[in-house]
């Protein structure tokens, strides 16, 4: 019987707290509140595809609101993020201040129109309040706009679904020969033919002393920006990207984004898996790249499609 009263007062402490909580909280933040999905992303100028949203944003696309919090969970160990802001609902547009970790406002516009959140922030370099909902190249502004996860769900389910067309593996260009070249004149009889120099023997390294030059951090150029690979001595890696186009959402929010993993080299080739990515289609798989060349400063490899890439040394 005590131990039943016992649980009864907890739950009653808890039930008064957090009623205390959203009585503390300003009536204009409660329509904000709850779980938001990005479904149109334009970042000075530049329109992010809907199916690519949730490949190029740290959290998946994903935002919940909690109080006066945007709140980011980490896709690999499930941590939060927050980023606190404060709102003004007297103006027009309805005003929104983001505090970063330097203290400095981030300033912006928000609104709800038809069950959607629509968002437009300045860049920090170029600070100002948006005068309307518009990311336009040139502004240095960000335009999000978000829906709830059961409607962005019901979109989805009526979508009609196409066929896959199958992908064809590219014809391989035909080199042209070589020129004809005429051969070297003989020597006169009774003169020595001067002998050539040659060639400096490349040097092979094995396995154990190729692992031993790539531990540290590489960075490689893609077309989706850049991406900072860390290979750590104990078989362990993360990466970390940096897209172009999306910049400013970090700068704004967070860049907590990484895949982590293992790896080893065998016969010459670095061999990564995946366990864990914030794309789920990247967990477990394995990478392998075959390396032709290291450096103190820059590794060169060609990948699993046979397309040779050089990266340079960061750490």
């Amino acid at each position: 019987m005590m131990r039943w009263m016992a649980c009864f007062g907890v739950a009653v402490i808890l039930q008064f707290l957090m009623h205390s909580a959203a009585d503390a909280r300003a009536p204009e933040l409660d329509p904000l509140q709850g779980k938001w999905n990005v479904v149109e992303l334009v970042i000075d100028g530049a329109v992010i595809p809907q199916d690519q949203i949730q490949y190029k944003l740290p959290s998946g696309g994903k935002i919940e609101i909690i109080d006066n919090a945007f709140i980011f969970k980490s896709p690999l160990d499930g941590r939060q993020h927050a980023r606190t802001f404060t709102v003004d609902a007297t103006r027009y547009p309805k005003q929104i201040d983001l505090v970063d970790s330097d203290s400095n406002p981030i300033q912006g516009i928000y609104d709800l129109k038809g069950g959607r959140l629509l968002l437009c922030v300045s860049d920090v370099a170029k600070p100002g309040i948006p005068s309307e909902f518009a990311a336009a190249a040139g502004t240095g502004r960000m335009l999000m706009v978000m829906e709830r996860p059961e409607a962005v769900a019901k979109v989805s389910s009526e979508k009609p679904t196409t066929a896959a067309v199958p992908v064809q593996s590219p014809r391989v260009p035909t080199l042209p020969s070589p020129p004809a070249t005429n051969p070297p004149a003989a020597a006169p009889v009774g003169q020595a033919i001067p002998a050539r120099p040659a060639p400096t023997p490349l040097r092979v390294i094995d396995d154990t002393e190729l692992a031993a030059k790539l531990v540290g951090s590489w960075r490689h150029v893609d077309g989706e920006g850049v991406l900072f690979v860390n290979l750590n001595a104990n078989g362990s890696f993360t990466t970390q990207r940096q897209f172009q186009n999306t910049q400013q959402f970090n700068r704004v929010f967070t860049n907590t984004y990484v895949s982590v993993g293992n790896w080893h080299v065998s016969n010459g080739a670095l061999i990564m898996q995946v366990k864990s990515s914030w794309r789920p289609e990247r967990i477990n798989q394995i990478i392998r790249v075959q390396v032709r060349s290291i450096t103190t400063k820059e590794v060169v490899y060609v990948d699993q499609l046979g397309r040779a890439s050089r990266d340079v040394r960061v750490q």
